[in-house]
């Protein structure tokens, strides 16, 4: 308990970090000589948590922008066409890989946020919380891969596989959610969590989890892995506060959860 405490006082002041540390984007002098412990993790947080909630409400903003184009449609199709709003869909469009033009769920599918929880835990767990070579050598806080020498990338000797080379941790961030926000292999990631946002619900990096398996080549073994990094690091309060922040609706379940202590959250769910 003492241990939980402890990680919810980190969680809170990096939250309130937020603000401060919106335009720091590199760790201190001082960051790569700590040992992984409570300090290490802090800042780790600290850092990126800020980062990841400023794409997200710029991914929010976009699909607000969609949401605005079509409403009533139909009604105002010539006016809808000759705004400045249809050259930001056409935009939307060959960003996120959508083939349907006038499809409103198509956009809504691609063009929505992720969990908080998930994108901390996958960046500590890929990066060793900020002390792997290619994060501090790439800014590749992610494991970003990939095939093709155009992209700004470093070749790994034996293997077709590049490492994703980035100019900032804003860029990285910005990579990986688009990543999971396009690839095929992430589609029913996508699904549910436009099932969940129509239902009103929240959508939590546990739930997503189970639909990114092909993340990594060990699959199963990964997600538990995320999963078990933030449960300990109680990091789904993350996606609360996000939600909060943000007025995006959450389940009755999951508001009974934000309130509840640690110890009986078992119960409750």
């Amino acid at each position: 308990m003492l241990r939980h405490a402890r990680l919810i006082c980190f969680l809170s002041s990096a939250a309130l970090l937020s603000c401060l540390l919106a335009s720091e984007v590199e760790f201190s002098d001082d960051f790569h000589t700590l040992p992984l412990g409570e300090a290490r993790k802090a800042e780790f947080i600290a850092l990126l948590l800020p980062l990841l909630e400023k794409e997200n409400r710029t991914i929010l903003r976009d699909r607000q922008i969609v949401l605005d184009f079509f409403d009533n449609f139909l009604w105002n199709l010539h006016d809808k066409l000759q705004s400045e709003d249809f050259q930001k869909i056409v935009a939307f469009a060959r960003a996120y890989k959508i083939g349907q033009l006038f499809c409103r769920d198509a956009y809504l599918l691609r063009i929505d946020i992720v969990p908080i929880s998930l994108a901390l835990a996958q960046a500590a767990l890929e990066s060793g919380w900020g002390s792997s070579s290619y994060s501090r050598k790439y800014n590749n806080f992610f494991g970003e891969y990939t095939t093709l020498s155009s992209v700004p990338s470093h070749r790994i000797a034996g293997s077709r596989k590049r490492i994703r080379v980035f100019e900032s941790i804003e860029d990285a961030v910005r990579a990986y959610m688009w990543n999971l926000n396009t690839h095929y292999a992430y589609a029913e990631f996508r699904k549910e969590r436009l099932l969940a946002h129509s239902k009103g619900e929240g959508y939590t990096g546990t739930e997503a989890i189970e639909f990114l398996l092909a993340y990594s080549e060990v699959r199963e073994q990964y997600a538990h892995r995320v999963a078990t990094l933030m449960a300990r690091n109680l990091f789904e309060r993350l996606d609360w506060e996000f939600y909060r922040k943000n007025q995006r609706p959450m389940s009755k379940q999951q508001r009974l959860l934000q309130i509840l202590p640690v110890s009986f959250r078992a119960f409750a769910e």
